[in-house]
């Protein structure tokens, strides 16, 4: 039960990602091909673009935990005895978990702080685009928790 939830939520999480890169893209070429061909910018597709940019980002960093694919330096810890990395895994996840609680806390302050301030072309709320940081890094503390703590405890069972 739990695993088709977290399935369809990785789902979910993909499908967003992927769907803002599409739209980053063609916005971008909508840009390129108004003000080339028909020498007639839009102003509010460069900053459409840059805002999609930002959720990109911060959704493919969750998608990133989640695969295992941010970078590390595993080659020090490779060197230790099997205790000793599960010792160090621990500390970096812990270490990793205060990061991004700490990030998050720091992410609503920003969003609610400028939730008044209009963006420059499309005049809608900073707090959108900023938002992305908080939920970004929820997502991340949520492939993080899976990985660290009910993973690991669905595959002792199933061992």
């Amino acid at each position: 039960m739990i695993l088709a939830l977290k399935r369809i939520f990785n789902k979910i999480v993909d499908w967003f990602c992927i769907s803002a890169i599409v739209l980053m893209l063609l916005i971008t070429f909508y840009q390129v091909v108004a003000r080339y061909i028909f020498s007639n910018p839009s102003s509010w597709s460069e900053e459409v673009a840059r805002y999609i940019s930002v959720w990109a980002i911060f959704l493919g960093a969750a998608i990133a935990f989640r695969s295992r694919a941010h970078l590390g330096v595993d080659y020090f810890v490779t060197l230790f005895s099997k205790r000793i990395q599960t010792v160090i895994g621990v500390v970096t996840n812990i270490v990793l978990l205060a990061t991004l609680v700490f990030i998050f806390k720091q992410g609503i302050e920003i969003t609610l702080f400028v939730k008044n301030q209009l963006s420059p072309a499309m005049r809608i709320s900073m707090a959108i685009p900023y938002a992305a940081i908080p939920t970004g890094v929820l997502l991340m503390f949520i492939e993080l928790v899976w990985d660290f703590f009910i993973r690991e405890s669905i595959e002792a069972r199933e061992a």
